[in-house]
């Protein structure tokens, strides 16, 4: 499995009022470093966006909670992206698509993508831990089976003492017998 990349489609704006409102890291600057680069930094972890590219990527402390977040508010659909709705609503691709529409269908693709990532990996564990029990029980079910073996045999042993098929002086003569024998 390949790590998870998240998109970005909207504009650097949107993305600094999303990071404020939504992630809500230590305070922290946007610089540009060069070029389409944007990033927001607060000392101990860091969000990287380009414009061309589209992707967010994240490093630092808090790598995994961000990511996470991010994902959990784009399983959710209830991002609060600020968008300019006279654009959204006059600009139309030649297809006739919103660009909203268009970002708001990519972040369920992503995801959705997401909950698949995760389903396999809880599979894989499931699946460990399954094994893992189905070997325990087998061998459970054979150490059963050796000690209803040796309960069986100890219960001829005691129903041939009480039923008299060997009253207590013969136990007693057999049992010398054997020893003498030995």
């Amino acid at each position: 499995m390949s790590e998870l990349q998240l998109c970005w489609t909207a504009n650097i704006e949107q993305l600094k009022h999303f990071v404020n409102e939504n992630i809500k890291l230590n305070d922290g600057n946007w610089i540009s470093p060069g070029g389409d680069k944007k990033v927001y930094s607060d000392g101990t972890t860091s969000i990287s966006w380009r414009k061309s590219k589209k992707i967010l990527q994240i490093e630092g402390k808090e790598k995994k909670q961000i990511i996470a977040k991010l994902c959990s508010l784009i399983c959710s659909v209830q991002t609060n992206i600020v968008t300019n709705e006279a654009v959204a609503t006059t600009t139309r691709d030649e297809n006739g698509v919103s660009p909203l529409t268009t970002q708001i269908l990519s972040a369920e693709l992503e995801g959705a993508k997401l909950d698949i990532t995760i389903a396999e990996r809880d599979i894989l564990i499931n699946k460990d831990i399954i094994n893992n029990v189905d070997n325990r029980l087998n061998k459970i079910n054979a150490e059963f089976d050796d000690f209803s073996k040796q309960l069986e045999y100890c219960k001829k042993e005691i129903y041939m003492l009480r039923n008299g098929h060997m009253n207590g002086h013969t136990y007693v003569t057999q049992r010398k017998l054997q020893k003498s024998l030995k």
